[in-house]
């Protein structure tokens, strides 16, 4: 990055919670091809759902997930193109929400650049970002600055960025807060050492508990005893 300043040209999301199970509506078919020909059961033809299709909360939420996924992925493309890398500090935040069109052109021009106290969350906003960019977002340990406002290109003043009704903006090399006043050392060493001792005492243990499931512990002390006498 030769800029302390990155514009991503997309209106901000929010985040979509899903579990393990969520996943298995992509393997549900959306149409219905029980019956004569495969051309779905009665049910199906007449009012498009049944039980042999994805429900239509299933569908919903199939839809949903499709649209975090493709925001995902532009968050993503557009990083890769800017050659951006997500730091672990020293970085901030700022997301632009653009004013609903239907306000309007006085609430359009006392609303621009305010705060922005509407859903989605701006926690939940920071948490999609964090999945597009970074498979392991628990390494992120400091945001020096986060926010949300209103936005309106129309009204508001002229920007020379090449930006969309709503935008993202990060901005790098920004001040660090340091409690304790210690030097910042390199951490992925001891991470990494101490994730592989982590491993072998797992692995460890998890022979140690097969060993004493299958008893041959106690048939060795048997053993031991006979030789013993």
């Amino acid at each position: 990055m030769t800029t302390d300043r990155l514009i991503l040209p997309l209106t901000p999301k929010s985040k979509v919670d899903v579990t393990q199970n969520t996943w298995q509506i992509f393997n549900i078919n959306e149409t219905c091809y029980k019956g004569r020909k495969k051309a779905g059961c009665a049910e199906w033809r007449r009012t498009g759902l049944c039980k042999h299709t994805l429900s239509a909360r299933g569908r919903y939420m199939k839809r949903r997930l499709e649209r975090y996924n493709d925001y995902k992925a532009t968050i993503l493309a557009l990083a890769k193109a800017a050659g951006f890398e997500l730091p672990k500090f020293g970085f901030a935040l700022y997301f632009y929400f653009p004013i609903p069109k239907r306000w309007s052109l006085q609430d359009r021009k006392a609303m621009h650049g305010q705060m922005h106290h509407r859903k989605p969350d701006l926690d939940n906003c920071e948490k999609a970002i964090f999945d597009s960019l970074t498979f392991r977002d628990e390494q992120i340990s400091q945001l020096s600055g986060h926010g949300k406002f209103w936005i309106d290109t129309k009204t508001g003043p002229k920007r020379t960025d090449p930006i969309g009704p709503g935008y993202i903006e990060v901005l790098f090399n920004q001040p660090v807060y340091n409690p304790l006043g210690v030097e910042w050392v390199d951490q992925s060493k001891i991470i990494s050492l101490k994730a592989t001792m982590d491993y072998k005492k797992r692995r460890q243990e998890k022979k140690t508990r097969n060993y004493e499931k299958s008893g041959k512990h106690k048939r060795n002390l048997f053993k031991n005893e006979e030789k013993i006498k």
